[in-house]
């Protein structure tokens, strides 16, 4: 599809949903169009044209609205979000019952991602795309290496920024993408966790990175969130 410099780089402002002032940052690859082009008169080219007015940080809730995609009436939604929720509520406010899928939807729908709320959920890459091999947009970048090559110099640099302003407390990266992107977060001694799939680091301004499977598709077990959870909480 056709897409103009001016609004990539309207695009590209955009950091997350929720509250940049948040203990608790959730970093992804890339944003997923999730059931949206199964809608009617739903168009690439109208989505990217909503999210260029967005502000750099949105509640997700109100984005979705503009988005015409109220998630909060499918329960059987986004899994990524709904392991967030039990994070969130392991970590923060130290739920024994975090793995409830029921109070991780209520989660979901009141408090993740929402505006002055606790969590930030933020993406490497700027651009929606309906899965990770997809590339709509290659009028300006013809392969994903070249996507690659052009926008994540300024995207690490954003976040290295960001990450510099306000100190979270925790930040959850989350994917093979930060996997290779260690040094976004600086040189840091990185330790694997028990069960040898999720790493964690901390930050000279004590921030606590960890590093973990992506959080769909099966590729996160219950006993990774456990690990976390458990370390944070130490």
């Amino acid at each position: 599809m056709l897409i103009s410099t001016d609004q990539l780089k309207m695009l590209s402002r955009f950091n997350g949903y929720g509250w940049l002032d948040a203990p608790l940052w959730f970093l992804g690859r890339e944003e997923g169009l999730g059931r949206r082009p199964k809608r009617p008169g739903w168009s690439l080219t109208w989505e990217l044209q909503v999210r260029s007015i967005w502000q750099p940080v949105m509640d997700v809730r109100q984005a979705h609205q503009l988005l015409l995609d109220p998630y909060w009436e499918n329960p059987d939604g986004s899994q990524v979000w709904k392991h967030m929720a039990g994070l969130a509520r392991g970590l923060l406010h130290g739920a024994p019952d975090w793995q409830d899928p029921d109070l991780a939807w209520q989660y979901v729908v009141n408090r993740l991602g929402r505006a002055d709320s606790e969590t930030l959920l933020g993406e490497a890459f700027p651009l929606p795309k309906a899965n990770i091999n997809s590339l709509p947009y290659t009028d300006l970048f013809p392969t994903q290496k070249e996507y690659k090559a052009r926008v994540w110099p300024q995207r690490k640099a954003l976040w290295q920024n960001l990450l510099a302003k306000y100190h979270p407390r925790i930040v959850v990266a989350f994917g093979g993408w930060w996997q290779s992107r260690r040094d976004t977060f600086g040189m840091l001694d990185w330790q694997m966790l028990e069960g040898d799939r999720v790493r964690v680091a901390k930050m000279q301004s004590g921030t606590q990175v960890y590093l973990t499977p992506f959080f769909g598709r099966g590729q996160l077990r219950l006993e990774d969130l456990q690990a976390i959870i458990t370390h944070g909480r130490s």
